[in-house]
């Protein structure tokens, strides 16, 4: 749902160790119109501004059961190529673990649930699309 504007984006290159995820701010999070409200999905989308440059985070996301959310790791989407410590571009799966810590660590999922009308421990406002 976001590649387009994730692709939009000058890939950046950055060590994985410099990257902080207290950087990235919700953007949007929309559900998928299509989804029955049991079983509901979408996508979010997380900004920062890194050397000046925008970078962006997307996934897509879905609600497991009682209105848990949960995501599946290969789908996330972003326009940094990210390096290891020798400044080397670190493999698709490397740089997908280390994303994953960064999702990990924002409030996605309180924007997920506030999306689909589940309650969540915070009081967000999720943009729907």
């Amino acid at each position: 749902m976001f590649e387009a504007y994730i692709n939009e984006l000058r890939l950046l290159r950055r060590r994985a160790l410099d990257l902080d995820p207290g950087g990235f701010q919700h953007i949007q999070t929309s559900r998928d119109p299509d989804s029955k409200l049991s079983a509901s999905s979408g996508w979010t989308l997380w900004a920062a501004g890194i050397d000046n440059q925008r970078v962006a985070i997307a996934w897509p996301w879905g609600l497991i059961r009682q209105g848990i959310p949960a995501i599946d790791p290969m789908q996330i989407q972003s326009n940094l190529l990210l390096l290891d410590p020798d400044e080397r571009p670190m493999t698709e799966y490397q740089a997908l673990g280390e994303l994953v810590h960064v999702v990990n660590r924002l409030e996605w999922h309180t924007y997920a649930q506030d999306a689909c009308g589940e309650p969540s421990s915070a009081g967000t406002t999720a943009s729907r699309a």
